[in-house]
Formats: C-alpha cells, structure tokens, sequence
C-alpha cells in the first residue's frame, strides 16, 4: 500500500459529508489505491456515512492518542494526516504526495509560506496560528513556517519512529513530532497551499492557545532530560512510490 490516509475525529457527523466528498475525489485524482483509517475515541461510534473506512479507536481520549493510533496502525509507505474537516481541496493534496512531490520524511501544508492563500479567514484563528508559531520558534527551533499545519504527510520509516515515541494527547502532539523530527535529523519540508479557514469559538481559541503554551514547555523539558527514547535517524526512503508504466 503506497498511501494511508489518517483521519482522527471522524465520529463528528457534522463533518461525514464533506469529509465522505472529499475522499471520494481525492481517489478520482490520485493513480494508484489508497487506504483510508478513520479514528475515533473509546465509546464514540462512527457516522453511518462513514462505516466505509477501516475504523481504529485510541487506547485514551484525546487528539494526539487518536494521532498516534492511526499512524501506528496504518500501513502505507506514505501516511496523511488530514483534519476531519477536510479544509484543503483534493486537488491541493496531491502537491504533498508523489510523484509530485519526493525527497521528505515529514511535509507540511503550509498556510504561512509565500503562495498560499486562505478563502475563509478568521482573524482570531490567525492571531492563533501565528502566536504558536511563534512559541513554537522560541520554545523549540524547529525552523518550520506552519507547525500546526491541516495537512501532514509523513514517510512510513519516519511515523513510526516519530508517533511510537511521541506523549501528549492534546493537539500539541504535531509540535513534538516536529520537534522530534527536527532533532533527528530529518527532512521536513513545506509546501504552500489554498485551504479554507474553519471558524472557531474565541474560549475554544484561548484553551488551544494555553495547552500549546504549556505542552512546548513540557516537550522542551522532556528533550533537554533525554525523557525521549534515543532518537535515531531512520533509513532513506526507498523508491517504491515510483509507477509502473
């Protein structure tokens, strides 16, 4: 299987429509099959719309286990992180996956990066973005533009070292896989993409703000006492990705 796509929250049926939209087009574009792992928290049940995909509940509630339970458990080479409100086109994916895009252990969709362009912008869901990011820079050094970014495509070798050793639960669970990418060494690239902004509550905003804040302490504390398994580079890629004619 080349490509996994891995989509945590699915039990959410407000978004099972766009979401069940958004796959069935993304397989038109794409030349080759693709697996899709839907995730959803203990007790919650999947959407009648949504029964099609292979189903992985995480072992506690929270983002970040159902982030790390459907990357362990998916078996592509290359493995899509994708938010469940499906706010990239399908068009748009393909610019983070080969063919047209190779040579990566972790890509981004970046929403910061000259090129990108936003239809649907909040103003306090930017302020966010970019006060993270910011933190991020501080706290971390990851050198990336959009470490909270919607889409996230990650080589299988790479996942499995990243996800197996990663620890928060909550949303900041992209930010220690890239401070864990950054720190062993492998290649994160960025690639700028249209999307549409998903408003949001202000409080909710707050709270997503607060938890990012305390989990870059957490992970930086964690990184500089060497908590972390010993992080080891993983093997170059191999050419799998390439299509017969």
């Amino acid at each position: 299987m080349l490509l996994s796509l891995v989509i945590p929250g699915c039990d959410d049926a407000r978004f099972a429509a766009r979401l069940e939209d958004g796959i069935q087009q993304l397989a038109q574009l794409l030349p080759y099959p693709f697996e899709v792992i839907a995730v959803r928290e203990p007790g919650r049940q999947m959407p009648p719309a949504l029964e099609f995909m292979q189903s992985v509940v995480s072992e506690t509630s929270g983002h970040g286990a159902m982030v790390k339970a459907g990357m362990l458990a998916a078996n592509g080479l290359f493995r899509m992180l994708i938010d469940p409100r499906w706010l990239v086109e399908a068009e748009q994916l393909l610019m983070l996956l080969p063919p047209v895009h190779t040579g990566f252990d972790v890509c981004l969709a970046s929403r910061h990066m000259n090129g990108s362009h936003c239809s649907k912008r909040s103003s306090l869901g930017q302020f966010r973005k970019q006060g993270i990011h910011q933190l991020t820079h501080a706290a971390l050094k990851p050198g990336i533009s959009d470490p909270m970014a919607p889409v996230q495509v990650y080589r299988a070798d790479a996942a499995r070292a990243l996800f197996s050793r990663s620890m928060e639960e909550g949303h900041a669970i992209s930010l220690e896989v890239l401070a864990l990418a950054d720190r062993m060494g492998l290649r994160i690239q960025e690639q700028p993409i249209d999307y549409a902004d998903s408003p949001a509550r202000p409080s909710w905003l707050i709270h997503q703000g607060i938890d990012a804040l305390l989990a870059l302490g957490r992970i930086r504390i964690r990184l500089q006492s060497g908590v972390y398994p010993i992080l080891e580079k993983p093997p170059p890629p191999p050419n799998h990705w390439r299509l017969r004619p």
